[in-house]
């Protein structure tokens, strides 16, 4: 995968659903400061996807990455991880100047479970009545709205329960009555 002519890094990098072997691993990692943008977000991809534990060195060097694809690819996968040991790095991407990236971090945050709701709710409190604090806000809303009719489910009520405790915590609305089956 070091061939100087990129249309064939491209179509090795295709050909890679998941590396096992050392050798690829070290090549897919040295890809992502690949000169072709393509290339980049190919490797960077494979490498987020072949594995369940990331350093955090490499994520926060993903998470600044100039390249908003990069970017979006990297909250993805820490959202998909669901590892409360990234929400630390993910709630940086809150302050990130595009607002695409700030609404993955935001949802990848709510599905990161209490750490991640808590975090949430209080970077949106700590910025309110700016348009990021308003958006963030609006953000988790919606989501206490998509959970509100998903209550049968058990997961979705306990998420409900939790995400309506935090944000009722941390806003200060109202004193509501949870409900509990």
């Amino acid at each position: 995968m070091s061939h100087k002519n990129p249309a064939y890094v491209r179509i090795g990098l295709i050909g890679l659903h998941v590396y096992t072997d050392p050798a690829a691993a070290s090549a897919v990692y040295r890809l992502m400061d690949a000169e072709q943008e393509d290339i980049q977000i190919k490797a960077v991809d494979l490498y987020l996807k072949s594995s369940r534990l990331l350093p955090r060195n490499v994520i926060s060097k993903l998470l600044s990455h100039p390249n908003l694809d990069i970017r979006r690819l990297t909250i993805e996968a820490l959202a998909n991880i669901k590892n409360p040991a990234y929400v630390e790095l993910m709630e940086t991407s809150l302050g990130d100047a595009d607002q695409r990236i700030v609404y993955a971090s935001g949802r990848g945050l709510l599905r990161m479970g209490e750490e991640g709701m808590v975090v949430l709710c209080e970077r949106a409190a700590a910025v309110q009545g700016t348009d990021r604090g308003q958006f963030m806000q609006q953000l988790i809303e919606d989501e206490i709205k998509q959970l509100s009719m998903q209550l049968h489910n058990w997961e979705k009520l306990t998420q409900y329960n939790l995400l309506m405790y935090t944000y009722d915590k941390i806003f200060r609305k109202s004193t509501r009555i949870y409900r509990v089956v």
